[in-house]
């Protein structure tokens, strides 16, 4: 009686062993796969570019737009303001930017695929003419449309988080609409191998 009671007991501390043993399966498998489809960011992209000015505050000197890295096209000239209020801890890269009074001009970043996070830093030195508004495209959409930094001499931060990049490039476009379009400083930060979940359609550019 003693060993086959033995004997059962031994087979139910077994049965549970053995099924504890494959819900432990079974959960691992089940992580691994919820896992798996999510690429790990060993070397996301970063730029830090101070518009029309020197490496400073831990951002890089401007330079013209070559295949294969970043830069600015289609025109574009320098300029600095005398005072800057909401400096955002920037306080040289700020002063400094790039305007274009007539024909558009960009800022290009050759990147991998992905999703991306976009910083722009704006500061208005003066308004001659009016209102200074532009408008700004991020790959083909404008995302701020009739923009104007105002009051002058301040800074203004706008951030643009799940940026798409499907064709290995960042565009941003500035677009005159009265005075001159400017930039003064530009992040852009990868923040996932993966695509970003679908969103509605901002504003098609022309």
């Amino acid at each position: 009686m003693q060993t086959r009671r033995s004997l059962l007991q031994k087979l139910s501390i077994g049965a549970v062993a053995l099924i504890s043993g494959s819900k432990r399966t079974l959960f691992s498998s089940l992580g691994a796969e919820t896992t798996a489809g999510v690429e790990p960011m060993a070397n996301a992209y970063r730029a830090k570019v101070n518009c029309a000015g020197p490496e400073v505050n831990g951002f890089s000197a401007d330079q013209a737009y070559r295949k294969g890295s970043w830069g600015y096209t289609h025109g574009g000239q320098y300029f600095m303001c005398d005072s800057v209020s909401n400096d955002y801890g920037i306080p040289a890269a700020i002063k400094t930017l790039r305007y274009s009074c007539g024909a558009p001009f960009h800022y290009k970043f050759d990147v991998p695929n992905g999703s991306y996070r976009v910083k722009m830093y704006f500061v208005s030195p003066n308004e001659l003419y009016g209102p200074r508004m532009f408008d700004v495209v991020l790959n083909g959409n404008i995302v701020l449309p009739n923009f104007r930094a105002f009051p002058v001499n301040t800074g203004f931060l706008k951030q643009f988080d799940n940026t798409a990049v499907t064709d290995g490039e960042i565009d941003i476009t500035f677009r005159s609409i009265n005075d001159a379009c400017l930039i003064n400083a530009i992040e852009v930060e990868q923040t996932s191998a993966a695509m970003p979940p679908l969103q509605a359609e901002a504003s098609a550019a022309p």
